[in-house]
């Protein structure tokens, strides 16, 4: 009662002081994305995500950096992915620009038709006379709504001149259309494209729709990821130290 009576209490500001009004870049990561696209199987994965932005817009004044991800849960098949993936990010946390948002991961069995022998008619779809099995799938949610969430927020507050999103999850080419046509800011893609000397048996392939509707679109180049690494060992905000996992 007595503070509706009385003066209203003072409210947090809901731009974050290290935004700029209508200038500077913000950057928009989705982790999985990138993990999947460029690093998983090379020596990148310890990767600086400040360093990486600076290398990918040089010169330009970066007020924050977002990284968009999830907790992975535990699997016999790679039991100490938790353990590595917590020590990157408490390694990120030290990085003053860089705000870690993170979604959920979920794992569930679902029931999938075979995928083999192929329909000889037509192989691109399922083969009717085949049975189904159990698998289990692993889920990331909330990442992609979270990254798009903040680029539109951070663009209706004219926090920015230009967002610069790193994936290659057309999911997010709306958003950015949004943000450029009703608010008239540059966002520049940059899609997790497979380093050269690491390989991929399944190449993916640039997102059309981002391509359609980003500002600029261009490959992460695994020149970026080779300038921008963390050493091999940094200390958080209490002097200890967080060290790459010996497997990375």
């Amino acid at each position: 009662m007595d503070q509706l009576a009385g003066t209203p209490p003072t409210l947090t500001p809901v731009t974050p002081a290290y935004y700029g009004k209508g200038a500077g870049v913000i950057v928009y990561i989705d982790g999985f994305n990138l993990y999947y696209g460029s690093l998983k199987g090379t020596p990148y994965r310890w990767l600086d995500i400040e360093r990486l932005t600076a290398e990918l817009v040089p010169g330009k004044v970066v007020h924050a950096v977002h990284y968009f991800t999830a907790r992975v849960k535990w699997d016999p098949r790679s039991p100490t992915s938790p353990q590595r993936q917590a020590a990157y990010l408490n390694a990120l946390k030290t990085l003053p620009t860089v705000r870690v948002k993170e979604g959920s991961y979920i794992r569930k069995t679902s029931s999938k038709p075979r995928a083999r022998p192929l329909w000889p008619t037509n192989p691109k779809v399922p083969n009717p006379a085949n049975g189904f099995v159990d698998v289990w799938i692993n889920e990331e949610k909330g990442s992609d709504v979270n990254l798009a969430t903040q680029l539109l927020l951070d663009a209706c507050d004219d926090n920015f001149a230009e967002a610069l999103v790193i994936t290659n999850d057309s999911d997010l080419a709306w958003p950015i259309r949004i943000v450029r046509r009703k608010w008239h800011k540059r966002v520049s893609v940059f899609w997790p494209d497979r380093p050269a000397s690491y390989p991929s048996a399944k190449p993916r392939q640039p997102s059309y729709e981002l391509r359609a509707n980003a500002s600029s679109f261009k490959p992460v180049l695994e020149a970026h990821l080779a300038a921008s690494l963390l050493p091999a060992t940094v200390l958080d905000a209490t002097g200890q130290p967080i060290h790459k996992p010996t497997s990375w």
